[in-house]
């Protein structure tokens, strides 16, 4: 009987039944794996790792990101700790090579303290953690590789156990490797794991014969401090963190807790706005479809309530009934779940292969997945309550006669509560607009905010050590081998480049706009010993550097070319710095002192500089990141040591070409040394606004889908209304109505919806303006305004979908429709 009701459901109108069960299905199914998404995010493990709760300590910079701190400062917050908590060291990712049957393959590790193992990750497949002196002696190389790569290269973990890899032409010993599941933290996959005394090496590229000095790396800004605790949960740990005093150390700068683990917590709000934001929509058109289903359903009232009185009159119980009534839109919202669960694992698989960011956004939990259906099986059902059993309680209700046949009786009620859907739908299809009008404008905004730089004819060419390692010679007797790159051979280069046609100027950086991750250096104000000591992003450039990416100088003047050894070392730093260290005073011609472990295996260095200009603020990591605090100094001061140095060009020339020039410059000047990679900024910059692009658009399209499922709603419900009230309009003809008037009718009431549906979304604005002054969904722009605008087009848009309905109302022929009265 249910099936045999079913059959028949879907016989009376299968195009609409089938459009609503994929409507349902997208509806859902995007609600449910955008929740599954966000629930994922918020979580503070990974794959492979215990059940803690986790927090991550780093510099908090004036942007709001993170800057690594000093193996010093955790070894101090390790010793801070109480007993309920536990700290692991833990660095970015670090590119390495590695030695494999004579070829170089790619390699990213990462530095970890001794006891991560043991206290974050489940057991290892094999071997043993890092031991304290491992951890501790600089130029010991042990690593601990992931299973995966243990497995290709040795047949089996075990296998791997005391064998030797050749990585950046150093060989370490391999002592344990990692749990089956887990492939790092960050977000990023990892093949190893080395003690944290072997940053510097794999950081600097140094050859084996190099100094092993400890002070270096202790003092390397490198770390992210990882804590743990089993009795606190991740938001109470990072609390307690931030009220304490072992965040703040002496005179440095104050620390920063984040809850989970993350070492970029602007990356992961910003994922979190995106995924709130797509959840809100998700859950906007799983309503505005049920909506329209329920117009579906009501508007089949006149054909099934003679039905229904027909089948009471012959003695059909109300259960029966009850069952019929509902198992056709039972089975429909069924199928709408079941086609969910399939969108739902199609794209958690499209995401999983083309995604960056897959255990960043996955972690690789698919009971994430599960537990975000889990939700919305209890919302399908009452969904299948709402749309299913109060229709049926409406017919069962029912107390007519029955009559002749199965003639279409009008209701009016029915009438009125297709007016109150439709009102609805219009309602949240106005939210919906106005929402994507106020993402529209804010990614608009950002397009057109300045830079700080001009990005066009911009090419960025990196310069790679052509071995594992480059060796370099510290002398200062020897004006040749005062810096590394050497001066003479540094000016040979950018002489040969600015001779190419096309070329207007060249220079080189230790990190490119929108290239590699800056280096960072601890400053405090010489002439100011109450400011804190702090970290800042630092690169070191060739004079002519800002006239190459276009930026001003505000104050003082550039580098001079002609920088020697035993010179007073001179800065420029960037506006943001100059107003936190000096105010609004001028900054020109102040001392700042400087700290950074020693380069190229010297020691820890503490020296004085004088601030020689300010520029602007350049947002060199892309539009969507805040300008930091940044100096520059002079790449080739006695200091400038940079083994992995970019070539920024400003010209016409195609990158190819460029390469091709630079590859042989460089091979003559700089052997040890080779172009590996090249690109344009403005490429590279239009890539990076392509997310707020994409999220831009993505709101548009949903804004327009609920406008189309409005604009459906609202003429199925208009077309209902002329087909149940022609023998009230052809009466009205008769006594005098105009066409005009008639077509008033229907137009009057397009309006009506339209302007109660105007009602329902301005309550809606505070809440709007409220997202965009918190930020909860991301860069939004409120502007009452665009609000009564948009809201003006949609009821604009009303009344013509009105006029078809409207007109075919003019058109009811009165003795067609009286002619049997």
């Amino acid at each position: 009987m249910i099936f045999r009701e079913v059959g028949r459901f879907l016989r009376s109108s299968p195009l609409l039944s089938l459009s609503a069960v994929v409507v349902l299905a997208v509806g859902l199914g995007a609600s449910a794996f955008a929740l599954a998404l966000l629930m994922a995010l918020s979580s503070s493990t990974y794959p492979g790792m215990r059940g803690k709760s986790y927090a991550t300590i780093a510099e908090e910079t004036e942007g709001g990101g993170s800057v690594p701190i000093t193996w010093q400062r955790f070894v101090e917050l390790r010793e801070s700790s109480r007993r309920d908590e536990y700290f692991a060291a833990y660095s970015r990712p670090i590119a390495a090579t590695m030695n494999v049957h004579g070829d170089k393959k790619p390699l990213n590790v990462a530095a970890t303290s001794a006891g991560f193992f043991s206290t974050f990750t489940s057991n290892l497949v094999a071997g043993r953690d890092f031991s304290p002196s491992e951890e501790g002696q600089a130029g010991k190389h042990v690593i601990i590789l992931s299973d995966s790569l243990a497995t290709v290269l040795f047949q089996s973990p075990h296998s791997a156990l005391e064998q030797i890899v050749i990585i950046d032409d150093l060989p370490y010993e391999i002592v344990g490797v990692a749990p089956r599941h887990f492939a790092g933290i960050f977000g990023d996959a990892y093949d190893g794991w080395v003690p944290a005394n072997c940053v510097i090496p794999l950081i600097l590229k140094l050859p084996s014969q190099a100094p092993a000095d400890s002070d270096i790396w202790q003092n390397s800004s490198a770390f992210f401090a990882l804590a743990a605790s089993d009795g606190l949960s991740s938001e109470k740990l990072t609390l307690e963190l931030s009220s304490g005093t072992a965040l703040q150390v002496g005179s440095e700068a104050a620390l920063h807790a984040s809850s989970g683990l993350t070492n970029d917590p602007l990356r992961d709000a910003r994922l979190r706005k995106e995924l709130r934001f797509g959840l809100l929509l998700a859950v906007i058109f799983t309503i505005v479809s049920s909506l329209n289903y329920c117009l579906l359903l009501l508007a089949r009232t006149p054909r099934f309530i003679e039905e229904v009185r027909l089948k009471k009159a012959l003695g059909a119980g109300r259960g029966r009934l009850t069952a019929e009534l509902m198992a056709g839109p039972s089975a429909m919202v069924a199928a709408g779940l079941a086609g969910a669960c399939v969108f739902c694992a199609i794209s958690g698989v499209l995401l999983y292969r083309a995604s960056a960011f897959q255990e960043q956004l996955a972690r690789g939990s698919w009971h994430w997945a599960y537990l975000a259906l889990a939700v919305q099986i209890p919302v399908a059902c009452c969904l299948t309550l709402m749309i299913a059993l109060v229709p049926a309680l409406r017919f069962l209700r029912d107390d007519g006669a029955p009559g002749l046949g199965y003639a279409s009786t009008p209701v009016r009620r029915t009438g009125f509560h297709l007016q109150v859907l439709v009102t609805l739908q219009i309602g949240f299809c106005m939210g919906t607009c106005i929402l994507a009008g106020m993402i529209f404008s804010a990614v608009l905004f950002l397009q057109r905010q300045a830079l700080g730089f001009d990005p066009s004819h911009l090419t960025v060419v990196g310069l790679r050590p052509a071995t594992g390692t480059v060796s370099f010679v510290m002398d200062a007797r020897k004006e040749s081998g005062q810096s590394y790159p050497s001066a003479s051979a540094t000016r040979s280069l950018l002489a040969e480049i600015n001779a190419v046609p096309g070329v207007r100027s060249s220079s080189l950086a230790s990190t490119g706009p929108l290239g590699k991750q800056m280096d960072t250096v601890s400053i405090q104000a010489a002439d100011n010993e109450s400011t804190v000591r702090r970290t800042v992003y630092e690169i070191a450039v060739t004079p002519d550097y800002f006239r190459t990416i276009g930026t001003r100088l505000l104050r003082g003047r550039d580098f001079s070319p002609q920088a020697r050894f035993g010179d007073a070392h001179e800065v420029v730093v960037n506006q943001i710095l100059a107003k936190e260290l000096w105010g609004d005073g001028n900054a020109v011609n102040r001392s700042i002192k400087l700290t950074s472990p020693g380069r190229g295996g010297g020691p820890t260095v503490i020296w004085l500089a004088t601030v020689i200009g300010v520029v602007e603020d350049m947002q060199l990591s892309g539009l969507t990141a805040s300008p930091e605090p940044t100096i520059f100094q002079n790449f080739m001061d006695v200091g400038g040591f940079e083994v992995t140095p970019d070539v920024v060009v400003n010209g016409t020339e195609s990158m190819g070409s460029l390469q091709e020039v630079i590859k042989t410059q460089v091979a003559s000047q700089m052997s040890q040394l080779a172009p590996l990679e090249v690109y344009g900024v403005g490429e590279r910059l239009r890539g990076s606004l392509r997310l707020e692009e994409e999220r831009a658009y993505f709101a548009l399209a949903a804004a327009l889908v609920m406008a189309v499922v409005a604009c459906i709603g609202l003429y199925g419900a208009l077309a209902y209304y002329v087909g149940t009230r022609r023998r009230e309009i052809a009466v009205r003809i008769c006594l005098g109505a105009s066409p005009w008037a008639i077509r008033k009718l229907v137009m009057a009431r397009a309006m009506w919806c339209a302007g109660a549906a105007t009602i329902f979304s301005m309550a809606l604005w505070p809440g709007f303006a409220r997202l965009a002054s918190s930020d909860y969904l991301g860069r939004v722009a409120w502007s009452t305004g665009r609000a009564v605008a948009i809201s003006l087009a949609c009821v604009l848009v009303a009344v013509l979908v009105s006029l078809r309905p409207a007109r075919s109302a003019g058109c009811v022929s009165p003795s067609e429709m009286l002619k049997d009265q």
